[in-house]
C-alpha cells in the first residue's frame, strides 16, 4: 500500500511539474508578444497594425 500512495504522490508531482512548464511558456509568450507591441509602437505602427500582426491590443 505505501508503494502505491508513493507511486501517486511521484505522479502528482510529475504532471504538477509539467503543468507548470507549460503555463511558464505560454506567460514567456504573451510577455515577448507584448514586448513587440510596445516596441511596434514606438516606431509609429497604428494600434490596428499592431494588432493585426501581434494579436496584441494596446490601449
Amino acid at each position: 500500500m505505501c508503494n502505491l500512495s508513493q507511486y501517486i504522490k511521484e505522479e502528482g508531482i510529475l504532471q504538477g511539474r509539467k503543468e507548470g512548464r507549460i503555463e511558464g511558456i505560454e506567460k514567456g509568450k504573451v510577455e515577448e508578444k507584448m514586448d513587440i507591441a510596445k516596441k511596434m509602437k514606438l516606431e509609429g505602427f497604428s494600434k490596428e497594425m499592431i494588432k493585426k500582426l501581434t494579436g496584441v491590443v494596446l490601449d
